[in-house]
């Protein structure tokens, strides 16, 4: 009882957030080690060695660009076939009214995050502001 009412009054702290979890995640670590070089925030995320590639930034020395590296990219197409796979198997066992109205509900979502993101400035739909 105690729990759930500490729950629920942290809920909205929770939700509130217009966080990512990759975001969330590093707001964590940073707090946990403190200032830190990006090698160490990649440990302490546990990003593996060769997932990201670092570059100079050919219009500014200073800055420095991290991508995914091909080993990354084709891992993360790996991981999202999968779960396309599966939103499919569940898709095979709906009967067309069910298919029909997703269909509808999806696309009222579509819109409705469309409208969302063009009233947005920054955040994760807008991405990363630099």
């Amino acid at each position: 009882m105690v729990l759930r009412a500490i729950y629920a009054g942290a809920t909205t702290d929770w939700t509130g957030l217009d966080l990512t979890m990759p975001q969330l995640k590093v707001l964590l670590a940073l707090a946990a080690a403190g200032p830190v070089s990006i090698g160490t925030l990649a440990r302490e995320l546990r990003v593996e060695q060769g997932h990201v590639e670092r570059r100079e930034d050919s219009s500014d020395r200073r800055r420095t660009i991290a991508s995914l590296s091909p080993a990354a990219a084709a891992l993360v197409a790996r991981l999202r076939e999968g779960s396309r796979e599966v939103m499919e198997g569940w898709m095979r066992r709906m009967d067309r009214a069910d298919l029909e109205r997703l269909a509808r509900g999806l696309a009222a979502l579509a819109e409705a995050s469309g409208r969302a993101e063009s009233e947005t400035t920054a955040g994760p739909a807008g991405g990363w502001r630099t």
